[in-house]
């Protein structure tokens, strides 16, 4: 990707008529947010079970350009969806291997009767979009005007590289503005959280 489409103003125009109709995610904490901001990062690790691994591959095949790392962010999204009402999840993707991987996704759920199929397609549009037209994550921080707080509190980060997965498990994860990451890792099969547990109990976290 050239550099310079990163930050060319007509990229930053499309992206912030896209962030006027989505809200920062928020999602439900338990317990209050420490003023000023502070962070206890926490990691919970686990990984997949083989027969989840079989229905995901099954799955996969039953949607045209799926993978199982789309599966598992789609599910993802279901699930912050369910402990938020904004009708729009923003969640910042990656692919730790390749900078240029980073995305902003900004899903639409409101619709409450879609099924997760046509879920996993919107979730494919929206990452084509993103691919598509490039922008640099630090930029769209500066655009956002409604006070909504950061542009994203999530993330979703695939790591590609085995051997530096676990370091970046701890470099590229939770920040005081980013509440929780889900880490997913293909070739072991891994699931990993990480989270400000000054936000979120554990108990909250193995429940989810």
């Amino acid at each position: 990707i050239h550099p310079l489409k990163m930050t060319d103003p007509a990229v930053l125009k499309r992206w912030a008529a896209r962030l006027a109709s989505s809200s920062s995610l928020a999602l439900p904490t338990d317990y209050p947010r420490p003023t000023p901001a502070r962070l206890v990062e926490t990691i919970q690790e686990q990984s997949i079970p083989s027969e989840v691994l079989e229905s995901l591959t099954s799955l996969a095949q039953q949607h045209t350009g799926s993978d199982n790392a789309t599966l598992i962010l789609t599910a993802f999204l279901v699930l912050l969806h369910r402990y938020t009402p904004d009708p729009s999840v923003a969640v910042c993707t990656s692919v730790t291997s390749d900078p240029s991987k980073t995305a902003l996704l900004l899903v639409d759920m409101s619709n409450e009767k879609a099924v997760f199929g046509s879920i996993v397609e919107e979730v494919q549009k929206k990452a084509k979009e993103a691919r598509e037209d490039p922008v640099d994550i630090e930029a769209l921080v500066g655009l956002r005007s409604d006070g909504e707080g950061p542009v994203f509190r999530v993330r979703y980060i695939v790591h590609d590289d085995v051997e530096n997965a676990q370091e970046q498990t701890f470099t590229r994860s939770t920040s005081l503005t980013t509440d929780l990451t889900l880490h997913y890792t293909p070739a072991t099969s891994a699931l990993a959280v990480s989270y400000n547990a000054l936000l979120f109990s554990l108990p909250r976290i193995t429940h989810s």
